[in-house]
């Protein structure tokens, strides 16, 4: 047999071995892809956990202030309560947000004390309510935060305020705090908590209007 003949066998030999090894994968290079698999899919589920988490917060300040405009909105209309005879409350409108809380309680302040009743004390309208001095069920609805969320601080220019409810008087409508603000302090700080750790603020000033941060 002549030299070529051995060349030419080497040559194939030794394409034959590259093509097998470059046909698959071996077990380690298998384990390697299966740990770069592992460690995306873990940073894909973190990154949107997070993103859940962040726009339940946003959802939430967003509820807040869709409360407030309701309440704002009613006191300027001189809205009729719904459960007084179709009475329009004297005291107008306001919104309850207790510190630790996951709802916020919009009320009709019948007898014009400034705080939300729940239990009835014999008056059939808001007007009654108002010159008798006496209870009617003032709630008019509920704004649910998100899950896992819940008002975490209300504070009045670095003075906290656990029970802050914000009322608008007709006919302008008037904005009263329940906790004045204070000479200097010109709006009140809602932040809402998530269970993660996260939050964001809702700013609520002196004449009602809101923005979040």
């Amino acid at each position: 047999m002549n030299k070529n003949y051995f060349k030419t066998k080497k040559r194939k030999l030794k394409y034959s071995l590259i093509i097998e090894r470059e046909s698959g994968f071996t077990f380690i290079e298998i384990l390697v892809i299966m740990a770069i698999m592992s460690i995306l899919m873990g940073i894909l589920v973190g990154t949107s956990r997070s993103s859940t988490e962040r726009y339940a917060l946003q959802r939430s300040a967003q509820t807040v202030t869709q409360a407030i405009n309701i309440a704002k909105s009613n006191a300027l209309a001189s809205k009729k309560h719904p459960d007084a005879s179709g009475t329009a409350s004297p005291g107008g409108y306001g919104l309850n947000m207790p510190e630790g809380g996951d709802t916020l309680t919009l009320f009709a302040d019948c007898n014009q004390s400034s705080t939300l009743n729940t239990a009835g004390g014999g008056a059939s309208t808001c007007e009654a309510a108002a010159s008798a001095g006496v209870f009617l069920p003032e709630i008019v609805g509920e704004y649910p935060l998100e899950p896992n969320i819940i008002i975490g601080r209300i504070d009045r220019c670095g003075s906290p305020s656990p029970q802050q409810r914000i009322l608008f008087i007709p006919p302008d409508p008037e904005v009263i705090f329940n906790q004045p603000l204070g000479v200097g302090c010109n709006e009140v700080a809602v932040r809402l908590d998530h269970s993660n750790g996260s939050s964001i603020t809702v700013y609520i000033n002196k004449i009602g209007v809101t923005y979040i941060q």
